[in-house]
C-alpha cells in the first residue's frame, strides 16, 4: 500500500535502516527518537505529538539529505561491467572500506566519476555525507560539515602517508 510519509520510532540505527529502505521509493520520513542515540531524529515523542498535524498534513516540510550510492570493485572486476546491481549499496551516513578479518593494511584507489583520485595504503577509508560527518568520520579526525552543504568527506584510516589527510 502506498503511503506519503513514514514515521520512524527508534534511534539513529533504526532511522538509517529505514532511510536506506525507503530512499528508492522517495518516501520522506520523520524520525522520532525513542532509542539511545537520536542525533538524526527531528523529534522526541512529546515534540512529535505537538508537530504531528504539520508533519502528517498535506504539505509537510521536507528537508532533502545527500545519500551515497557505493560500489566496491576489486582489481579483478571488469570496469565496463556495471550492468547489474550486485555490489551496489545505498548510505545516508557513510561508507567504510576496510580489509575485514583478518585485518591488515590494504591499498585503495579512489575514482571520482571517472576522474582518477588518490591512492593510499592503510587500514581503509571513510566516505561520508554531510549527515554522516558527525559519526565515524569525526571520530577518525575528519571535519564536521553542515547538513545542507553539497560536499563529501573522505577520511583515511591509519594511512601510511603524512600527505593524505581528511578532505
Amino acid at each position: 500500500t502506498p503511503f506519503d510519509v513514514a514515521v520512524v520510532l527508534g534511534g539513529d540505527g533504526t532511522i538509517l535502516g529505514q532511510a536506506r529502505r525507503l530512499a528508492v521509493r522517495g518516501t520522506p520520513l520523520a524520525g522520532v527518537n525513542v532509542g539511545r542515540l537520536g542525533f538524526l531524529a527531528e523529534f522526541d515523542a512529546d515534540g512529535f505529538a505537538g508537530a504531528a498535524e504539520l508533519v502528517l498534513g498535506t504539505t509537510p516540510p521536507i528537508v532533502e539529505r545527500m545519500t551515497l550510492e557505493i560500489r566496491v570493485e576489486s582489481p579483478e572486476d571488469d570496469p565496463g561491467d556495471l550492468g547489474d546491481d550486485e555490489g551496489w549499496t545505498l548510505a545516508l551516513n557513510d561508507c567504510v572500506v576496510t580489509a575485514g578479518a583478518p585485518f591488515r593494511m590494504i591499498e585503495l584507489g579512489i575514482d571520482f566519476n571517472g576522474h582518477g583520485g588518490p591512492h593510499l595504503s592503510g587500514d581503509g577509508l571513510i566516505v561520508s555525507t554531510p549527515t554522516g560527518s558527525t559519526a565515524y568520520n569525526v571520530s577518525a579526525g575528519g571535519p564536521i560539515v553542515h547538513p545542507t552543504c553539497d560536499a563529501l568527506v573522505v577520511t583515511p584510516l591509519a594511512v601510511h602517508s603524512l600527505a593524505f589527510r581528511p578532505v
